[in-house]
């Protein structure tokens, strides 16, 4: 770079809407630019953006000096680009480049030819302090790796601004097989920079997932911390730098919820300001690390910085309305404020707000009917009075039982209450004195339908686990795990789970309710609160096949029971005078639940019988790749081709399936399309 040439003076506004252009017409070069010079992107940086712009307009391309942007703020402020600007320069001629510019636009063969005729040595510097394996690793550029390290460039050169190696610039930019190239040839993992960051720490800032596999895989400590005491859980929660772009292909994504599953201390403070992970997850704007922390079973969200602000007080000040909310809900749904004091001891118990929630329930539902059965009772009075006492029992119930996951609660309650109403109403109201068929029928199908919800609600619906991993016959631990994901590249996130650390099976999912992945997932049943995959998906279809046929019954004689006296009676006067009030209001219940009950089994039988599919697939099948055909790329449905098989694995009746010669299959061990004709059921 020519330091004497003459370098034009913009204003901060200018110098914006030239990088705006330059991201337009050249986006390689200003992720390069960026990714060299990230503190341009930075406002008060003016006097450095016309300094890299004087670099560009040289004809190099890219700037010298390099930052990994460790500082724990970066600023969120937009830029506004008003002003049209000249395209940035072509390419130099390859013959006339420098070995610089040779190695950032990847031209080996003038690379070679400068290093080979002695006019350049690969370990020394340029002007700048950078290496040019610096440039290579950045740059992604492989066989340019291959050849400097051949040449005898040393892959722990220390460079840049920061004094950081080639491994820190391949991190950064996400470069994974530069990345590994350097492993494979000596680079050491921990090494740190100026500033005591690890490539650990710039893995997770930006979401680099498979590099941060590898280094944890490898041995790296989770909590290992820079020379300001931040945590690499820290850095994934300030997040990368405004206008950040990894390289095409890298699996960028949000990597705090990965480390807290490797174990990282969610808790840490920084010593300087005493800031915690969710401080920085606040003061960031950063939800999905605010969302991942706020879950851990162990995160203090009382925990207060340097500046005595608990993560509540935080939020407010920084303007954070969607954690302000989420924190407040948080708060509230512990209930270590109730009074008195003596009750938190019983309420703070989960198990006791789930069984409070659904008694609540089944107390609701008895008390609207029996309050309009009391004839002694003026009409007014018995409308009056269930409101009156709800109003003031949701009221108590709020303050001492809700909490976030009372919605799944509530719902199962609706089911088992209303199960047992009805089933208490067809014995007083329409059972005959002598049994019949229709009797039978519906008191086995009520019977054997919760029968079958204690199975669900009890058995595993298919939870995968570590121990259960297995990869060529081997067993793996969560470190083999994560290096494998991290070095096979057919491993994408779509084949690898950052909660529980295991390789995906084909149609599992992960469930974000019960916390773990399930092999053939169908869906979080709210109304039975219960996973429903693999291995117990056919209770879920008997339950719902059981109870149409039970809601049908019950319906169909309640009918008939009323119009048997439809020709002496009107049918106002059956329903005023006649029949009791329970029994019109179980009727009504009876037939709402027989709508969307059938109408629920209908949808689930088409899914699994005639389409061979899981819910989750029906409404997500876009996303996987074995639904699309290799060749044509259309998309096609593997699992259609036999519907009496699959009339008998939805019912569960496996010993036909076996007497057809049909083979059960274990969706846990099935990675791949192609495994189906060989994975049996143990």
């Amino acid at each position: 770079m020519n330091n004497n040439q003459i370098r034009p003076q913009l204003s901060p506004q200018d110098a914006a809407a030239m990088l705006a252009q330059l991201q337009q017409q050249n986006p390689q070069a200003y992720a390069r630019l960026q990714a060299m010079r990230p503190e341009l992107m930075e406002t008060g940086n003016e006097h450095l953006l016309n300094n890299a712009l004087a670099a560009s307009a040289s004809g190099h391309g890219h700037g010298h000096g390099h930052t990994h942007s460790s500082s724990c703020s970066h600023s969120q402020a937009q830029m506004h680009f008003s002003q049209p600007v000249p395209e940035p320069p072509p390419k130099p001629d390859p013959t006339q480049m420098s070995i610089v510019q040779a190695v950032q636009y990847n031209e080996i063969e003038r690379v070679k030819q400068l290093i080979e005729s002695g006019q350049v040595d690969v370990n020394t510097p340029d002007q700048e302090g950078c290496y040019l394996l610096h440039w290579a690793a950045i740059n992604n550029h492989i066989e340019l790796i291959r050849y400097l390290i051949a040449k005898g460039a040393t892959v722990d050169l220390i460079g840049g601004d920061l004094k950081s190696t080639p491994l820190h610039w391949a991190c950064r930019q996400g470069c994974t097989e530069a990345f590994f190239l350097l492993v494979d040839n000596g680079a050491a993992i921990k090494s740190a920079d100026v500033n005591g960051v690890q490539p650990i720490h710039i893995a997770a800032q930006y979401g680099q997932i498979k590099i941060l596999a590898y280094l944890l895989g490898s041995g790296v400590d989770v909590d290992c911390v820079d020379e300001r005491g931040l945590t690499p859980l820290m850095y994934s929660c300030i997040g990368p730098s405004s206008g950040y772009v990894p390289i095409p292909n890298s699996s960028h994504v949000c990597c705090t919820q990965f480390l807290l599953t490797f174990g990282a201390d969610v808790n840490h403070q920084e010593p300087t300001r005493h800031y915690s992970a969710l401080h920085f997850s606040i003061n960031n704007q950063n939800p999905i690390s605010f969302h991942s922390l706020l879950k851990h079973p162990q995160i203090n969200i009382h925990v207060k910085n340097g500046d005595n602000f608990d993560p509540l007080i935080f939020a407010r000040m920084r303007q954070n309305s969607d954690a302000v909310a989420q924190l407040e809900r948080r708060i509230q749904s512990t209930k270590a404020h109730i009074k008195p004091v003596f009750l938190q001891r019983y309420l703070v118990n989960a198990g006791i707000r789930k069984w409070l929630t659904r008694f609540f329930m089944l107390f609701i539902m008895t008390l609207i009917g029996l309050s309009v059965n009391s004839y002694e009772h003026s009409y007014w009075l018995r409308i009056l009075f269930p409101i009156v006492v709800i109003f003031l029992c949701s009221h108590l119930f709020s303050y001492y039982v809700l909490e976030a996951k009372s919605v799944d609660h509530f719902a199962f309650a609706y089911v088992i209450s209303s199960s047992v109403l009805m089933y208490i109403t067809y014995w007083i109201y329409l059972q005959e004195p002598k049994f019949t068929i229709s009797d039978i029928i519906y008191h086995f199908s009520t019977v054997y339908g919760l029968y079958c919800v204690r199975c669900i609600k009890t058995l595993n619906p298919g939870f995968i686990k570590q121990q259960n991993m297995t990869l060529e016959g081997n067993s793996l631990t969560k470190e083999k795990i994560c290096i494998a994901f991290a070095r096979d590249p057919r491993w994408t996130l779509d084949h690898f789970c950052v909660t529980c650390l295991i390789r995906r099976p084909l149609r599992s999912k992960h469930c974000p309710v019960d916390g773990s992945c399930v092999a053939k997932f169908d869906h979080h049943c709210t109304w039975l609160n219960a996973c429903i995959g693999g291995r117990n998906y056919f209770y879920f279809v008997r339950v719902l096949t059981f109870g149409t046929i039970a809601l049908i019954i019950w319906m169909c004689k309640a009918l008939h029971l009323i119009f048997d006296d439809f020709e002496q009676y009107s049918i106002k006067y059956l329903l005023t005078q006649i029949y009791d009030p329970w029994f019109i209001y179980m009727l009504m219940l009876t037939a709402f639940n027989a709508v969307w009950v059938t109408l629920m089994t209908s949808f689930h039988l088409i899914n699994a019988v005639f389409l061979g599919v899981t819910l989750n697939e029906r409404l997500t099948g876009f996303r996987y790749s074995y639904f699309r055909d290799e060749n044509t790329g259309k998309r096609t449905n593997p699992f259609q081709r036999q519907k009496f098989k699959n009339f008998l694995e939805t019912f569960g009746l496996f010993r036909l399936m076996s007497m057809c010669r049909y083979t059960r299959i274990d969706w846990s061990q099935v990675y791949d399309i192609n495994q189906i004709s060989g994975a049996k059921m143990n």
